[in-house]
């Protein structure tokens, strides 16, 4: 792994804690540190994240998918108000009723993707 991708890895994790409200010294003590220097110290490039930091500040609600990937994870939240009454829908159903609902899904997706490319 590459300095940069580290690099990105540390200002992405500072980023998400920031997003949370919380200060660096509160989040750490919501993650469980004993101290809030090893937090500084991870988001200042000094120290690698640990895994067992990264599940910690997960539980806090910081995107840990996107600190290492650099894309959030989508959420409701990034849905239309119609997407959303969509899913709500699709999960009250039974399985035998998704499954249709995605064949039907595909075929139209397909049908529309080979139109467009005719």
């Amino acid at each position: 792994m590459s300095n940069k991708n580290m690099d990105l890895f540390h200002k992405r994790l500072r980023e998400e804690i920031k997003a949370t409200g919380y200060t660096m010294a509160e989040a750490s003590r919501q993650m469980g540190e004993s101290s809030p220097q090893r937090l500084n110290d991870v988001v200042n490039g000094r120290q690698k994240i640990p895994t067992e930091m990264l599940a910690s500040a997960a539980g806090i609600g910081v995107d840990i998918l996107y600190v290492i990937t650099g894309k959030h994870r989508a959420t409701e939240d990034s849905l239309s108000e119609d997407e959303q009454i969509l899913v709500q829908h699709y999960r009250s159903l039974k399985e035998s009723d998704k499954q249709a609902i995605y064949q039907v899904s595909e075929t139209m997706a397909a049908y529309r993707i080979h139109k467009e490319s005719e």
